[in-house]
C-alpha cells in the first residue's frame, strides 16, 4: 500500500464528523510531534491525493506521511485504552457532570447539527475509535459510544455552545450597526417604501386591519388589494413602539435583513459547520443591494419579510426531506408558508420553485398524511383573508391582487426598466446583478467548483445533494424572473443561497485548505479585474448599468476592503495557529475574538464604509416629506387638501406626501378648485398657479418631480384661500 492510501484510510477511519480532514491531521500531527512543516507537507499531500488527477508521493511526502502514520496509530492505541479505562471506572452521573462542567470551544464543537441529529445512540457497542479534536490545546481518543446524544428536534436546540453564542452575537451586532444606525434619517420614497407606510399607518389609526386603505397616488382615498396585510400589521406595531415616522415604517425590514443573517448561521451551520454559517451571514449583511438597494434592509416594505419567513420556508422543507425524523418540521413548513403568502400574496410561490428539488429527493416525506396536514395549516392560517376580501369586494379584489399583480406583471403590463440585454426582458438582471452581488458573485463559480471537488473525492453523497440543492436555489430563482421579473429586488432570494455558498468556500480558505485557498484567490482576481465598483482602476471593469439608492464605497476604499479582507482570510490559519501555541487557553480565545472582530469591521469599513449607508435624497423625496409636514400643520384635521386634477403627471406617485400629511387628500379640477368656496386648501401645479382667480396665499413651493434625478425649479404650490 502507497503512503497516499495509508494517510487516506487512517484519516477516513479515524477523523470524526465534526472535522474536516486538513483540521484532524493536523491536530493529531501536532499531537504526535511533528514539525510545523512536516505538518504543513502533510496537508498539502493529502490535498494532492485528493484533488490531483495522477498523484505521486515525493520522498518528502513519503517520509512524513509514514512518521506520522506510525506514531499516530501507537497513540491510538494506548490513548484510546486509557480513555475505556476511565469511562468503566467513572460514575455515569459524575460523567455526566464533568461532561457539562467543561467549557466549550469552537474547536470542540464545529459540528453541524444534522451530524449531531444522526450520531450513533449511546447503546452502541463500545469499540476503540481514532484520535479525534477534544480540546482547543489536546486530541483525545474518545470511544464512539461517548458521543453527545442527539438533540431533540426543532429551533431550541440549534444553540448548543458559547460559540454559537459568540457567532450570533457578533453577527447580531454588525448587522444592528449597518441597517439600524441612522434608519430613519431620510424621507420616504414612492413606490412601494411610501405606500406600504401609509397603509401601516392607516392601519394603527384607523383600525382597518383586515382591509388597510391608502390614498392611493397620494390622492384617491381607496381600500388598498395589491398585497396582504402581514407586513402592514409588523409596520404598524412597530409605528405604535418606535412612532409614525421613517424608523417605524422601516424597523420591521431592517429586523428581517438581520435575522435573515442569523437563520443563515444556522443553515449553514447545519449545512456545513459554525464558520460557514457565520461568513455566510457576513456576506448576506455585506451585500450590497442587502443594505442600499430599493425595498431591501434599510427601506420599508415587504420584500426583506418574504426573504426572512420563505428563508423560514425552505430551511424548514430541507430539514422536512433530510432529517431521520422530521417530526415538528412539518407545522413549521406550513406556518412559514403561510407566513409568506400574508406578507407576499401569490408572488410567494417563487419559494415552492426553490424546494421542488427537495420534494422530487424525498417524494415519499410529501406524500405522508402529516404533509397534508402542513397544507392544511396553510390553508387554515392564510385563506380566511382571501375568502374575506373576496367575500366582500368581489371580483374587483381578484382581478387585483392576482390577475393584475401576477399575472399583468409578469406579462409586462405594469411597469418596466429600459435597456434589457433582450427584448423579452422587463428588467436588464443580466447587467445589473454584477454589481447588485459584488463582490460576492465573483466567487460563486469558485466555491461551486470546490465543493463539488470535494463531495466528488469524499464520494459524499449528501454533500452533492446539499451543493445541487443551493445551485438549483440560485440559478432558478434567477432564470424565473429573469423572464417574468420587473423590479431589482426578485432577486434577493439568489442572494440568499449565494451567501451559503460563498460562506463554505470562505470557510475551508479560512482553515488552510489550499484548493479553497486557490478558488478564493480566483475569485478576488477576477473581483479585481471586472468589479463594477472598481471602474475606475481596472480596463475590465464591467459596465455600470443600474443604481441603487444607497451609497456604496468604490474605488480605492473599495479596493482597500477587499485586499486586507482577503489578508485576513488567507492569514487565519497561521495567525490562530500561533496564537493558539503561544498563549494561555483562555488568553488565545480572546486573542482569537479580538483577531476575529477587527478583520470584520475593516472588511465592513471596506465593502460599505465606516458608517451606515447614506441614502440618496433628491428634492423629489425631501420636498415630498416638507410638503406633507406642512400640510399636517397648515390645514385642520376637518379640512381636506384638494390636488389638482392631472397634478401627478408632473409629480408622478406621491404615496409619501399622504404618509407625512395625515390629511384627507381629494382631487380636483382647476375650475372646481376656483368655484368651489368650500375649497379651502388646495396643491396645483407651477403652471395653474396664475390660473387662480379667487384670493389666496403661497404656502409653500415644492421641488416633486416624476423622475427621481429631476429637482431644480419648483414644481407645485401649496395654497390657501382666505
Amino acid at each position: 500500500m502507497d503512503a497516499f492510501s495509508k494517510l487516506d484510510r487512517f484519516v477516513t477511519s479515524n477523523r470524526r464528523d465534526s472535522e474536516t480532514e486538513q483540521e484532524y491531521i493536523r491536530q493529531v500531527a501536532e499531537r504526535c510531534g511533528l514539525t510545523p512543516d512536516e505538518i504543513e507537507t502533510l496537508t498539502d499531500a493529502y490535498d494532492k491525493y485528493l484533488f490531483s488527477p495522477d498523484p505521486t508521493p515525493t520522498d518528502e511526502e513519503q517520509t512524513t506521511i509514514e512518521k506520522f502514520v506510525e506514531r499516530a496509530e501507537a497513540m491510538s492505541r494506548d490513548e484510546s485504552l486509557d480513555e475505556e479505562s476511565m469511562t468503566l471506572t467513572t460514575p455515569p452521573q459524575e460523567s455526566e457532570r464533568v461532561a457539562e462542567a467543561t467549557p466549550p470551544t469552537e474547536a470542540t464543537t464545529e459540528t453541524s447539527d444534522r451530524q449531531q441529529a444522526t450520531a450513533e445512540p449511546e447503546s452502541s457497542p463500545p469499540t476503540v475509535s481514532g484520535p479525534s479534536h477534544a480540546g482547543t490545546d489536546s486530541v483525545s481518543f474518545p470511544l464512539p459510544n461517548r458521543i453527545a446524544r442527539p438533540l431533540s428536534s426543532g429551533f431550541e436546540s440549534t444553540f448548543a455552545n458559547r460559540s454559537d453564542y459568540w457567532y450570533l452575537s457578533v453577527l447580531a451586532a454588525f448587522g444592528a450597526y449597518v441597517y439600524y444606525l441612522g434608519l430613519g434619517s431620510y424621507p420616504l420614497r414612492t413606490w412601494d417604501e411610501g405606500v406600504y407606510a401609509e397603509a401601516a399607518k392607516n392601519v394603527l389609526l384607523e383600525g382597518a386591519w383586515l382591509a388597510p386603505t391608502v390614498h392611493y397616488h397620494g390622492v384617491h382615498y381607496t381600500v388598498f388589494m395589491e398585497k396582504p396585510p402581514g407586513a402592514f400589521w409588523l409596520e404598524a406595531l412597530s409605528m405604535g413602539v418606535f412612532g409614525i415616522n421613517e424608523f417605524g415604517a422601516r424597523f420591521p425590514s431592517a429586523t428581517a435583513a438581520i435575522l435573515v443573517g442569523l437563520v443563515l448561521y444556522v443553515f449553514g451551520r447545519r449545512l456545513y459547520d459554525r464558520r460557514a454559517g457565520f461568513l455566510a451571514g457576513l456576506v448576506w449583511l455585506f451585500g450590497p443591494y442587502t443594505f442600499a438597494g430599493y425595498n431591501a434592509g434599510r427601506f420599508g416594505g415587504v420584500e426583506m419579510l418574504t426573504v426572512l419567513v420563505g428563508l423560514l420556508f425552505v430551511y424548514s422543507t430541507w430539514r422536512l426531506a433530510t432529517d431521520e425524523d422530521p417530526g415538528r418540521w412539518y407545522l413549521f413548513a406550513g406556518v412559514f408558508a403561510a407566513m409568506a403568502v400574508m406578507i407576499k400574496g401569490f408572488a410567494a410561490g417563487v419559494y415552492v420553485l426553490i424546494v421542488l428539488p427537495l420534494v422530487a429527493r424525498s417524494a415519499g416525506r410529501f406524500l405522508r398524511p402529516r404533509f397534508f396536514a402542513t397544507v392544511g395549516v396553510t390553508a387554515v392560517l392564510a385563506l380566511p383573508w382571501f375568502v374575506f376580501m373576496h367575500l366582500e369586494y368581489g371580483d374587483r379584489f381578484l382581478e387585483t391582487i392576482f390577475f393584475q399583480q401576477v399575472l399583468g406583471r409578469t406579462e409586462g403590463e405594469l411597469a418596466t426598466a429600459g435597456d434589457p440585454t433582450f427584448s423579452w426582458m422587463h428588467f436588464p438582471y443580466i447587467k445589473a446583478v454584477p454589481f447588485f452581488y459584488d463582490p460576492w458573485i465573483f466567487f460563486l463559480l469558485p466555491a461551486t467548483v470546490v465543493l463539488g471537488l470535494f463531495a466528488y473525492r469524499r464520494h459524499d453523497v449528501e454533500l452533492g445533494y446539499d451543493l445541487a440543492f443551493l445551485v438549483w436555489w440560485a440559478v432558478s430563482v434567477f432564470v424565473f424572473f429573469l423572464f417574468t421579473g420587473n423590479n431589482s429586488w426578485y432577486l434577493l432570494p439568489s442572494y440568499v443561497a449565494g451567501a451559503l455558498l460563498v460562506g463554505a468556500l470562505f470557510s475551508e480558505t479560512s482553515r488552510g485548505t489550499p484548493v479553497a485557498t486557490k478558488a478564493t484567490l480566483v475569485g478576488l482576481v477576477a473581483t479585481l479585474l471586472f468589479s463594477t465598483r472598481l471602474e475606475p482602476l481596472s480596463p475590465f471593469s464591467i459596465e455600470w448599468v443600474w443604481w441603487m439608492p444607497g451609497n456604496v464605497t468604490e474605488g480605492l476604499t473599495y479596493l482597500f476592503g477587499l485586499l486586507t479582507g482577503a489578508a485576513f482570510l488567507l492569514a487565519t490559519p497561521r495567525v490562530v495557529a500561533y496564537l493558539r501555541e503561544h498563549l494561555h487557553e483562555d488568553d488565545s480565545d480572546i486573542a482569537v475574538t479580538a483577531f476575529s472582530v477587527f478583520a470584520i469591521a475593516v472588511l465592513m469599513v471596506g465593502l460599505i464604509g465606516a458608517t451606515p449607508p447614506v441614502m440618496n435624497q433628491p428634492p423629489r423625496f425631501s420636498d415630498a416629506k416638507s410638503l406633507g409636514l406642512d400640510l399636517r400643520q397648515e390645514v385642520p384635521e376637518t379640512e381636506s387638501v384638494h390636488f389638482e386634477t392631472g397634478i401627478l403627471e408632473q409629480t408622478g406617485s406621491i404615496f409619501h406626501v399622504a404618509f407625512y400629511s395625515r390629511r384627507s387628500h381629494v382631487q380636483a379640477s382647476m375650475p372646481e378648485i376656483n368655484g368651489n368656496e368650500r375649497v379651502k386648501y388646495a396643491v396645483v401645479s407651477m403652471e395653474s398657479l396664475n390660473r387662480i382667480d379667487r384670493e389666496h396665499r403661497v404656502l409653500g413651493r415644492y421641488r416633486i418631480t416624476a423622475r427621481t434625478t429631476g429637482g431644480g425649479e419648483p414644481t407645485v404650490a401649496f395654497v390657501e384661500f382666505d
